[in-house]
């Protein structure tokens, strides 16, 4: 495949880029990517240093007790060498993920919620119609029993 920018190389350098959804595709030679400063940016690779702030001189020290990986292999690979990895790199770990992602916690994106079926809408609704029944309300107990029937009839 020949670069696209000056098509009489051939194409050693293929970068995809996706913004907003859209996928954009680039075919460049090494001397066009160069020029265009994108061969530079991922001979060495790193995707921890990527979202790291410069170096601190007391990180670059940090070994875990108990495998002896180091910070600087722990953030080149990305891979832990032991469980206590992950505690002995714990605020390096929290610190990118709170940069990259705006927390340390796992929370689960909407999209992959687990909907309420139809038969658990129901049960819960009964068991409020009970309660409401129980304190005699009977108003909030026609409304939700008005619900619990329309969801039986869709069904």
């Amino acid at each position: 495949m020949l670069c696209e920018r000056c098509k009489h190389n051939q194409a050693t350098m293929h970068y995809t880029e996706v913004i907003n959804g859209k996928v954009t595709e680039y075919h460049l030679c090494e001397k066009c990517a160069r020029e265009e400063k994108l061969s530079a940016e991922f001979t060495d690779f790193d995707i921890f240093n990527m979202f790291s702030p410069k170096k601190e001189k007391n990180e670059t020290g940090l070994i875990c007790e108990s495998c002896k990986t180091t910070l600087p292999e722990f953030k080149k690979t990305g891979i832990a060498g032991c469980s206590k990895c992950y505690e002995t790199f714990a605020s390096v770990i929290e610190s990118m993920l709170l940069r990259t992602q705006g927390t340390s916690k796992h929370i689960m994106p909407e999209e992959t919620k687990k909907e309420e079926t139809t038969d658990e809408k129901i049960a819960k609704l009964q068991l409020s119609l009970k309660k409401a029944i129980e304190a005699e309300e009977y108003e909030k107990a026609a409304k939700i029993r008005d619900e619990i029937r329309t969801l039986k009839e869709e069904a």
